[in-house]
């Protein structure tokens, strides 16, 4: 497994100058879960807050882009639970289910559901923000047209 300098259920604040914050927090496996807020939001109160997306993003672009820790959530509930995503390789004749928490891959027999996420490493820069600016503010942003959540 891969060293991480996060750990599940640190939680941090996105400033987006005049868009306002938003928030994030590590789910149990390492990826990110975006909470349905752009409004100053006190850490206890995220926790009853729901996200709206969830997706691995590259730790080291989290320090580029500024995020700060605020503080730990607890991780129960859909945080708790392990991140299933969409994965094929060049080699690979049919798409896999890839199990983000453990780094392996499985075929399910009735095949992998549509709704899942391709696995990919987002940038919390170059992506997220975007992502986030047309979630919240309609800003279009071709990064949108990558992911299968609607959001």
């Amino acid at each position: 497994m891969v060293a991480r300098k996060w750990k599940p259920g640190d939680t941090y604040s996105i400033h987006d100058g005049e868009f306002g914050t938003y928030y994030a927090c590590i789910a149990m496996g390492g990826d990110c879960v975006f909470f349905d807020t752009n409004a100053d939001t006190a850490l206890y109160e995220l926790a009853s807050i729901d996200f709206f997306l969830r997706l691995p993003v590259v730790y080291p672009s989290i320090r580029r882009a500024g995020w700060q820790k605020i503080g730990v959530t607890p991780v129960v509930g859909r945080l708790a639970e392990k991140a299933y995503y969409r994965y094929q390789s060049a080699d690979m004749e049919k798409p896999a289910v890839w199990a983000l928490e453990d780094e392996t891959y499985f075929f399910p027999a009735d095949g992998v559901p549509d709704n899942l996420e391709i696995l990919a490493f987002w940038d919390a820069q170059y992506h997220i923000l975007p992502l986030l600016r047309y979630h919240f503010h309609r800003i279009d942003t071709p990064v949108i047209s990558k992911i299968s959540t609607a959001i």
